[in-house]
Parts: structure tokens; C-alpha cells; sequence
């Protein structure tokens, strides 16, 4: 810069003019009294703008900016892409965090169930990652990279004094530097409360896929013809069971498909579209809010999620009480079945049957006080009162989606897909949680 600047200023000047003190010859020195004669005046040069400025330096710097910036991009794009994988990190997070390893997520449940069920102070983080890891080994997931499957962990979450195993589990994926620009600490909060969304749905589908064997197992022990007393209560069980399996199938083909597939065509499509490393950043921060608003996680569907999680929580503790029902019924009809077995003995050796021993008196006197068929009236209230709350709650949650739906075509289908035929309509219109589909048994029921 110095060096132009005098070049600049040397051009700029007259050719009379020169850096010399004087271009005229000094006079000589022949006696003191000679007056001294002042060398005459020389103007200093001073820089033009018009030649050179900060404002052209800047300039020349931007347009060389210019120049390089788009290979630099490419060159950083790439080593992002390529050399730190970031798509196969991308990848990952969806199917481990977000679920989307669908073999990986039923072994898992399956072998965490015993854990998850316990009280959630009680769980040994080394004993759910050794699940975890053979879960991994058990599925498809066997087949990912080593460094990928190495960065999978569980983090179990600070309970609450009444929460389990299933309230604290989670799992983390973890990227380093310079993978932290992309997927950095905000977006891994993100992650972590779609994961918490979408265990919760799985977990409905696994005790309502557990609720229908235990009605297959009915059948097949034809639970109904040797206690006819609970025929009843199990058909109004399944009719129940068969309107949440509706609900817990449609939501999470949404979640699945109109949500996470979605949204993850149009990252792969921006990210293949970026020039630069911040358009990276946006797809991908942009990819998250698209998930969290169609998931109902937005702050604006506070209401709505809180009314979803309640309804997913009637779910559970109504397949919980219904497998209290068959353990009991289970336990009526073996009974039953031994003694008519004992019968069966006595006729074909020619004896007399057996009179009602004491313990067997005693038994039908406890059943016939407070239980029907070997369970209790507890059980079948408990039962009745959840079958009306899962009404009323799911009645709330068309409300609240109705309400939400003005500006979100995704959400209008999600709307179509849990009421297809219109059978909701009455409650729609009067835009107010009634329980109108509640079971009204023409003998004591549900």
C-alpha cells in the first residue's frame, strides 16, 4: 500500500516539481557579510482522490473476495459433505434419534420393557446401554459404520419422584467439530423432544400391540364361552382397544411419512442446492422447525401436544388396566378348568365327585361379594371411567386441531386421516369435548 501510494503521488505531481529542496544552483559563499538568501518555497505534494482511495482499496478487496469466495465454498462444501460425512451423520439422526429404523425400534422396546417399567430411580445406565447395544446387533442397524453406531448413547433425564423407566429414557447422538456448525447444540434440543414425541407414539402402538394378543389369546382359549360373566367387559374392551389402534396407526403413518419423509426430501434437495456454508446451516435449522410444526411441538400448539400426550397416556394406563382383567380372568378360568377336569376323573373311575371342600367355599364367597368371574369390580370401574376419559380427551384433541388447522394444509390432512368418514362431525360442530362414542352396555359393562 505504501508502495502505491508514492507511485500515486510522484504521477500526480507537475515535472517541475521535485522532492529536491531547491532546482536552483546555491549561491557561493565569497563573504560574511553576504546575506543569506532563503532557498525559495517548494509546495508539498499531497495524494489525489481521484487516483487512489480506502474506497477503491475496499472495492478491489470485495471483487477479489468475489473472485474466490465460490471456490472456497465448493471447497468447503465438500470437505463437510465428504470427508466429515455429513449426510451419513443426517442419516443417522434419523433413523436412531427420529426413529426412523423401524426393526431397531421393536427390538429395542422389547428388550427394554422389563427396565422401563421399573421406577426410574432405580435404572443402571450401563445395564439400558447393554440393551441398547444388543438391540443394535439384533437389527439392521448391525450394518451401519462403527464410528456411526459408536456415537449412539443413552442419557436418562432427572425424574420426578412418580415417573418410570419410559419418562427418563432417551437416546443422543454425538457429532464433533466441524459437524458442531451444522447439527450444533440447539438442534440437538430439537432432536431430543421430536425423540421424546415419537417414543411416546411407539410406545402407545407397543401395549396396544400387546392388548390385541392378549384379545388373540382370549380367543383362542375361548375365554368367552367358560366365563361368559366377563363376555361383556372383554368385547367392550376390544371395541376400545380397536377406536386408540385407529387413532395410534393414522398419527403415526403422519408422523412418519407427512412429517419426517417429507421434511427430509427437502433438506436432502436443499443441502444439494447450497452454495455456501451457510445456506447448510439454514436448510438444516429450517428442516427442524418444518419437523417440530408439523409434529404440533411448535410454541404456537402448546395446547394441542399437552392435549395429545394426555390422550397417549389414557391409552396406557387403559391397556394396563385391561391386562389386569385378563390376568385375572386367566387365573378364573384355569381354576375352572382344573376342577372340571378333576370332575371328568372322578366320573370315568366310577366315583362319587367331591363336595365343596372349605377353601373352594371360601373362594366362591370372595368372588361373589366383590368380583365377577375372578375380577374385581375395581378393575372393571377403572376401565369403564378411562374408556370415557379416552373419549372426552380425544373428543378435546379433533377440537384443538380443528382450531389449528385455518393456515396448515399438513394438518388439515392429518384432520382427514383421523376422521375420514365424518364420524366425528357432531363433535366438530359443537366445537366442545364431549365423550359421545362412551360405551353404553346393555348389562353391566364398560
Amino acid at each position: 500500500l505504501a508502495d502505491r501510494l508514492q507511485a500515486t503521488t510522484l504521477a500526480s505531481m507537475s515535472p517541475h516539481q521535485t522532492w529536491a529542496p531547491s532546482s536552483v544552483p546555491a549561491a557561493p559563499l565569497s563573504a560574511a557579510s553576504a546575506p543569506a538568501v532563503p532557498p525559495p518555497h517548494t509546495p508539498t505534494p499531497e495524494p489525489t482522490s481521484d487516483r487512489f482511495s480506502i474506497a477503491d482499496w475496499v472495492a478491489e478487496l470485495h471483487g477479489m473476495v468475489k473472485r474466490v469466495g465460490p471456490g472456497t465454498n465448493a471447497r468447503l462444501l465438500s470437505l463437510m459433505l465428504d470427508k466429515y460425512k455429513l449426510r451419513t451423520h443426517l442419516s443417522a439422526i434419523k433413523k436412531f434419534l427420529l426413529l426412523g429404523q423401524g426393526d431397531f425400534v421393536v427390538f429395542l422396546m422389547d428388550a427394554l420393557k422389563p427396565e422401563l417399567d421399573k421406577v426410574a430411580d432405580s435404572m443402571v445406565l450401563h445395564s439400558v446401554t447393554g440393551i441398547l447395544d444388543g438391540a443394535l446387533r439384533s437389527s439392521n442397524a448391525q450394518y451401519e459404520t462403527t464410528e456411526t453406531l459408536e456415537r449412539l448413547t443413552v442419557r436418562l433425564l432427572t425424574a420426578n419422584p412418580r415417573d418410570r423407566g419410559w419418562e427418563v429414557f432417551s437416546l443422543d447422538y454425538h457429532v464433533d467439530s466441524p459437524i458442531t456448525a451444522v447439527i450444533h447444540p440447539e438442534s440437538g434440543r430439537a432432536y431430543r423432544e421430536v425423540f421424546h414425541l415419537l417414543w411416546r407414539m411407539k410406545r402407545v402402538e407397543f401395549v396396544l400391540s400387546a392388548a390385541w394378543r392378549q384379545h388373540m389369546m382370549a380367543a383362542t382359549v375361548r375365554m368367552s364361552d367358560v366365563l361368559p360373566e366377563l363376555a361383556q367387559y372383554i368385547h367392550e374392551c376390544n371395541l376400545t382397544r380397536n377406536r386408540m389402534w385407529h387413532f395410534a396407526q393414522n398419527l403415526s403413518s403422519y408422523m412418519m411419512f407427512e412429517v419426517l419423509e417429507e421434511s427430509w426430501a427437502v433438506l436432502q434437495t436443499r443441502i444439494d442446492a447450497a452454495r455456501d456454508l451457510d445456506e447448510l446451516i439454514e436448510a438444516h435449522d429450517s428442516y427442524l422447525l418444518q419437523i417440530k410444526h408439523k409434529a404440533l411441538l411448535a410454541p404456537e400448539m402448546e395446547g394441542v401436544s399437552q392435549q395429545l400426550y394426555a390422550v397417549f397416556d389414557t391409552i396406557v394406563q387403559f391397556c394396563e388396566a385391561q391386562d389386569t382383567l385378563f390376568q385375572d380372568a386367566l387365573t378364573e378360568l384355569h381354576r375352572r378348568r382344573s376342577r372340571e377336569q378333576a370332575l371328568e376323573r372322578h366320573a370315568v373311575d366310577g366315583e362319587w365327585a367331591p363336595d365343596e371342600d372349605e377353601p373352594e367355599l371360601a373362594y366362591q364367597e370372595m368372588i361373589s361379594s366383590n368380583r365377577t368371574a375372578g375380577v374385581s369390580e375395581q378393575t372393571v370401574e377403572q376401565l369403564r371411567d378411562l374408556n370415557m376419559n379416552y373419549q372426552a380427551s380425544f373428543d378435546d384433541l379433533l377440537v384443538r386441531l380443528q382450531e389449528s388447522t385455518s393456515g396448515t394444509e399438513v394438518l388439515r390432512f392429518l384432520m382427514f386421516r383421523l376422521d375420514f368418514n365424518g364420524y366425528y362431525n357432531g363433535v366438530l360442530q359443537q366445537a366442545t369435548p364431549a365423550p359421545s362414542m362412551a360405551i353404553v352396555p346393555a348389562s353391566p359393562g364398560l
